[in-house]
Parts: structure tokens; C-alpha cells; sequence
């Protein structure tokens, strides 16, 4: 993403309503181990990031957006929550498998994706839940290549072992294991 990009979601953080974590995440979550270290890809201003540390994790979130990551800060008044400020097309962040939960939210980034299952240890879990193709109609400016068609995710993570997966018109989702 580029200096322009972390402009925009800045303002879009400055100016919209506080986010909140979807009724499919709330409802895997009694599937998610109670305490471990996660990750949360693309956090903006936090939703899942404060579940999780609510239900006894230590939480990186990883955002663009200053503002953002100040709000999710002051939402979960945490020292189990770290925001880091990365823009998440750069290289900074290395396979390490060191999660033991990755969550990545509304947040396609074709070239990021595939490195999701490395950054979770074996036996972690991955959740991931984004935009499909539906999500555009009546969305002129939302961008294509920031959807999914029906049935991407399996390829997108067949490696890993699902658990529970799901798919509508807009959205579609997987919590998976890796192996």
C-alpha cells in the first residue's frame, strides 16, 4: 500500500463508527483455544483484537492506519495488545510461525494471503473471512481484485486442515488448522 493509501484509512478511521468483530468470528469462537499469542492482520480500529484479548490473549494487531491502531489502543487499554503500524505488502513481516491464531478480516491483498498458514505455528488456527463478489453490487468503488469468488478459499488455504468453513452471496469465511 502505498503513503496515499494510509491517508485514506486514516480518514476513514477518523470518520466512521466503531467497528465491530462479524457474527461469524463471534460464533467460532468457542471453537478457539481460551489463552495463546494471535495475530490480527489488517486490525483497524481493533474488533477482534479486543475479543481475543477479553478471552485471555496476547494480541499483535498490525494495521497502515496511525489512527486506527491509536483507537484500537484506547478500545482495549491492554498491555496484552500491541499495535505495530506495517504496511502489509512490504516484506517486514517474515514466515515465523509464531501465532498460535492468525485472524484476517474483510482484508484481501492478493500477494499478502498466501503467506497467512506460515505465520501460524503447528497445530494453530487460522481464521479468515473477506469480501465476495456479491459485495460489490451497488459498490462502484470497491475494487474486484478486493473479492473473492465463490469457492476461492479452499484454494487459498488447501493446505490447511478446515475446521468450519462458510460461504453467502457477500461473504465467505474458514477457521482451519495447520498441521
Amino acid at each position: 500500500m502505498s503513503h496515499t493509501d494510509r491517508d485514506r484509512w486514516d480518514e476513514k478511521h477518523r470518520t466512521r463508527e466503531l467497528g465491530h468483530a462479524s457474527p461469524t468470528f463471534r460464533s467460532v469462537l468457542p471453537r478457539l483455544p481460551e489463552t495463546g499469542r494471535a495475530l490480527d492482520v489488517a486490525c483497524g480500529t481493533g474488533p477482534y483484537s479486543a475479543l481475543l484479548v477479553e478471552r485471555g490473549y496476547t494480541v499483535d494487531g498490525l494495521d497502515i492506519s496511525r489512527v486506527g491502531l491509536s483507537i484500537a489502543r484506547d478500545r482495549i487499554a491492554s498491555a496484552a495488545f500491541r499495535g505495530v503500524q506495517m504496511d502489509l505488502e512490504s516484506p517486514a513481516l517474515q514466515a515465523g510461525a509464531a501465532w498460535d491464531l492468525v485472524v484476517c478480516t474483510s482484508f484481501l491483498e492478493r500477494s499478502v494471503i498466501p503467506s497467512l498458514p506460515s505465520w501460524v505455528r503447528p497445530g494453530g488456527l487460522l481464521y479468515f473471512e473477506t469480501f465476495h463478489r456479491g459485495h460489490l453490487a451497488g459498490r462502484p468503488h470497491f475494487r474486484p481484485e478486493w473479492v473473492l469468488e465463490r469457492g476461492e478459499i479452499e484454494e487459498l488455504f488447501g493446505e490447511l486442515e478446515p475446521l468450519t468453513r462458510g460461504e453467502t452471496d457477500v461473504r465467505g469465511f474458514v477457521l482451519a488448522r495447520r498441521n
